[in-house]
């Protein structure tokens, strides 16, 4: 045992020895309040000088599939609020320090939000709103609580658990052990029996009273001392900026993702295990050879985070311990990657040594000069998060699924985050005012590179400089500003090869017309941007075309392909959720996958939508989940001449009720509160609307049923009839919102154009229109589907198993420049 932590365990000694002796904690408690730790103070002061910050949050949401009881877990709630006082904490300042008061009454409440009785579009639409509300909710440190809890209910066996925490109670292990003892309070009580959660010797009031004593001494200046010495004379980072940095820090950020084989996992591990280091070291030494590959910077700092739980006792405490430190290497000399682990390994092994010293006292000790606009000490941060998810909770037959937050936030330039669960997550996470997704793509992939480029070393027994890294790398790159000659659409290394289109792809005709690699090194993205004006021909034609084998299987990957054939895409589309890997893409419509989404032209119950809509299989389902399509001229022929001549001189009015409660605020929907600015909003767009009651607004908008095509002039049938009208409702869903309401009152339905009901042999002879000519074929992963949106409708079937499909979507055109179908 070293001497820091001989000291350390005989301070924590004294401590509880106290604390036994009093019969109370060792540290008063009085109205006074207590002292926050030095991570608490810096979150303290950063929300006195900038106001609450959203990147200071912890938020989740699950997903639960099957008997739920909220009460059960409402109560478990409590009980591990009760055992950990700092998650009732608030803070003040008292005569200018900050304080801490802890509130042992504090009641948890877990409201429960009902959204079964909605239809499944509007429920899904309110259950985004409400995610996203959650994920930009900010928090009063000196009112509290400081962490919201919700249960969203979607049916009876379907909920979304939704958790918020400030930072300043919480940090990446607490977060993990308060789902823990949660979930065993849960299982327990619902065998009815007592949780049996290990006692405690210690609370987070007696970690800050510890630590204060530990920094009292000569060991403060100690630790001062060897940092210093480490860090001297060391060099800011260089990074492949897209824009230089402002004078003001901003926390705009977005993330991008990728997930490494667990074959490279293992070999990386074996790596680790035979240099005696750990998987996070080699990771980490492959980061810092990625980072030298632009620069040649021999100088790589970057920071990284300390659980900072140094005894046994702060294993099972909540609350923030987390420290962050500096992790300076040096490559010089052109090591090998087993010398660059060694390094790292050394490096990791002195920073931990030091972690005791908070990171705010480091930076004041420095006395660094601050540059505009840059963080201190280190620009980019690097963690390894070995966590339990939160679906790894409650208990069976529950399923239990993380859903995707869209946090927009950064609090570094460049974060690189590694997730081990039973796959291993790569995830960047980057401020978009210095970065484009294309820059953070391409140091993804350098990385990727460099790990592959280690496991080929390994397993050829062999050892790798950084320079043929480094050469490896760049062997992979083209940068932007060259074009190589007769080498268009290889990937990788360019050749002087020119190879005709059609020995690059192989072309079937069809619905879809079907596009296959022919050779092995396409890259797709260059062929579709050289091919733009034969694609959109093409796609007038047969009204969709599929592209498979090409190894799409990766948000940016599909938003590349999709910026190739649509330059201009659609950035602020409102119906759908943005895909929180990319800049102008979409997560598919968040509807339960045991219901059918039916057939559709997007927007089209709107005064403008996309021409163009790009799909793209990331991850198919075990069975169902495909995207079935079907062509709108072929609908349009199998309809009959008094059902066309109707819906062609009626048109379609799609009426929508904002209900308080039911549906997204019609506040939220038109961005304003000013019920006068609203009725401007729908006069411009030519929206009927009518103020029901004083808070409920209903809006009509009139839109086709049939139109011409304005590229090709043939006759299509363009509507959401199937998505908004009533009878595609469950049985169920109708009967209760019909008890609710009146018809006319619906939270969403379409009529005809002048308010008279649709009759249902017209809608049963749209569904046999619809079924006879509609194309389903299952997702492949990889695959890449362009639609021209006015030719080809689409929907969604029912699934079981992980899907991920993404969607974009461009060439907007409004109802002026459209001709009504007429028979």
């Amino acid at each position: 045992m070293t001497e820091m932590a001989v000291l350390e365990r005989d301070a924590l000694t004294t401590l509880l020895s106290e604390k036994v002796d009093n019969g109370e904690m060792a540290l008063p408690r009085g109205t006074g309040g207590i002292e926050l730790s030095y991570a608490q103070q810096r979150l303290w002061f950063v929300e006195q000088v900038q106001g609450a910050q959203v990147t200071y949050n912890f938020p989740s949401a699950v997903k639960i599939t099957g008997p739920f009881d909220p009460d059960i877990y409402g109560e478990s709630l409590q009980r591990v609020v009760r055992r950990h006082p700092i998650l009732t904490a608030t803070f003040d300042g008292v005569d200018g320090v900050p304080k801490q008061r802890f509130h042992p009454d504090l009641e948890v409440q877990l409201p429960i939000i009902d959204l079964s009785g909605l239809a499944a579009s509007d429920q899904d639409s309110r259950l985004q709103a409400l995610l996203r509300e959650e994920s930009q909710a900010t928090f009063s440190l000196s009112e509290g609580p400081l962490f919201h809890c919700r249960v969203i209910k979607l049916g009876d066996e379907r909920h979304v658990l939704l958790m918020n925490l400030h930072h300043i109670i919480t940090d990446g292990w607490s977060s993990s052990l308060f789902n823990r003892e949660v979930s065993e309070c849960y299982a327990a009580l619902m065998s009815n029996q007592e949780p049996r959660l290990p006692s405690l010797a210690m609370d987070y009031s007696d970690y800050v009273y510890w630590q204060q004593a530990m920094l009292q001494n000569a060991e403060k200046e100690n630790l001062i001392s060897r940092w210093k010495a480490k860090l001297s004379g060391m060099q800011s980072l260089q990074l492949p900026l897209d824009r230089p940095r402002s004078d003001k820090v901003t926390s705009h950020g977005a993330h991008y993702q990728v997930t490494l084989k667990l074959d490279e996992v293992d070999t990386l591990q074996n790596l680790a295990t035979a240099e005696g280091a750990s998987l996070y070291m080699v990771l980490l030494a492959a980061y810092k050879a990625t980072l030298y590959s632009y620069y040649k910077q021999t100088d790589i700092v970057v920071g990284t985070s300390a659980a900072n739980r140094k005894v046994p006792e702060m294993e099972q405490l909540q609350g923030l311990f987390v420290n962050q430190l500096v992790m300076r290497t040096s490559l010089i000399g052109n090591p090998t990657f087993t010398e660059l682990v060694g390094r790292v390994k050394q490096t990791t092994t002195e920073a931990f040594a030091l972690q005791d010293l908070p990171f705010d006292m480091l930076v004041s000790a420095m006395d660094v000069a601050r540059k505009p606009g840059e963080s201190v000490l280190f620009q980019s941060l690097f963690l390894f998060n070995n966590f339990p998810r939160p679906e790894e909770g409650l208990s069976r037959p529950v399923q239990m699924e993380v859903l995707d937050l869209d946090i927009d936030s950064s609090r570094f330039d460049l974060t690189l985050a590694v997730e081990q669960s039973d796959v291993l997550n790569i995830k960047f996470t980057y401020r978009t005012d210095l970065f484009d997704v294309a820059t953070i793509n391409a140091l993804s992939d350098r990385y990727l590179t460099t790990i592959k480029t280690v496991v080929k070393a390994v397993a050829d027994k062999a050892d790798i400089l950084l320079s043929q890294i480094d050469e490896t790398i760049n062997m992979q790159q083209t940068p932007v500003t060259e074009k190589p000659k007769n080498s268009r659409f290889k990937k990788g290394r360019r050749s002087a090869v020119n190879l005709s289109q059609q020995e690059l792809v192989a072309i079937t005709d069809g619905y879809p017309t079907v596009i296959t690699p022919a050779n092995d090194n396409v890259e797709l993205a260059e062929w579709i941007s050289s091919k733009r004006e034969f694609l959109e021909k093409k796609v007038l034609e047969t009204g969709a075309i599929l592209f498979r084998g090409f190894g799409i299987n990766s948000p940016e990957k599909f938003e590349r392909m999709a910026n190739a054939y649509c330059p201009e895409l659609f950035d602020s589309y409102g119906d759908l959720p943005k895909e929180t890997k990319g800049q102008q893409i979409y997560k598919s419509t968040p509807y339960p996958e045991d219901k059918e989404i039916m057939f559709h032209n997007e927007s089209s119950h709107t005064q403008k939508w996309p021409m163009k809509q790009m799909f793209a299989g990331i991850i198919a389902a075990e069975t169902g989940g495909e995207t079935p399509i079907v062509d709108c001229r072929r609908v349009y022929n199998a309809l009959s001449a008094s059902t066309v001549r109707k819906l062609a001189d009626k048109k379609l009015a799609y009426v929508r009720n904002f209900i308080e409660g039911l549906d997204v605020p019609w506040q939220d929907f038109f961005k304003t509160g000013d019920k006068a600015e609203v009725e401007a909003i729908c006069a411009r767009e030519r929206i009927k609307c009518e103020w029901v009651s004083d808070n409920q607004l209903r809006t009509t908008q009139v839109g086709f049923a049939v139109c011409l095509h304005p590229k090709t002039g043939e006759k299509v049938f363009f509507n959401q009839i199937q998505l908004h009208h009533i009878a595609y409702m469950s049985e169920k869903e109708r009967d209760s919102l019909l008890t609710l309401f009146k018809k006319e009152d619906l939270p969403r339905n379409v009529y005809y154009g002048d308010g008279s009901d649709i009759e249902p042999e017209v809608i049963a002879e749209i569904d046999r229109a619809y079924s006879e000519n509609c194309h389903r074929a299952p997702w492949q992963q990889g695959d890449f589907l362009i639609v021209d949106n006015m030719i080809t409708a689409h929907g969604r079937s029912v699934f079981t198993g992980p899907r991920k499909v993404v969607v974009a979507m461009g060439d907007l055109i409004g109802q002026g420049l459209i001709q009504a179908g007429e028979h």
